[in-house]
């Protein structure tokens, strides 16, 4: 299996969990939260679609991938102390 085979593989199952931390009810992550998944799951497509020479694709996937994750941490270490979050 060759690294764009891998690449395509891996980028189709970042859209499939994308789209269903979109679409599900049972994830509460609000707009902010949407609109994350939403640019993961085309960044992945764009992946996908051209697994080869496509840099800036991979680097809008990490930074939203850290974006969910600077979110998380936020979430959950100051989500009680804020009452409007």
């Amino acid at each position: 299996m060759t690294t764009a085979a891998i690449n395509v593989c891996a980028a189709s199952i970042l859209i499939v969990w994308a789209v269903w931390c979109g679409m599900s009810r049972s994830v509460n992550d609000g707009v902010i939260g949407k609109a994350i998944y939403a640019v993961i799951a085309m960044a992945s497509f764009s992946v996908a679609k051209q697994p080869s020479d496509n840099q800036a694709a991979f680097t809008v996937l990490l930074v939203t991938f850290a974006m969910l994750g600077i979110r998380h941490y936020f979430l959950r270490k100051f989500k009680g102390k804020f009452k409007w979050l």
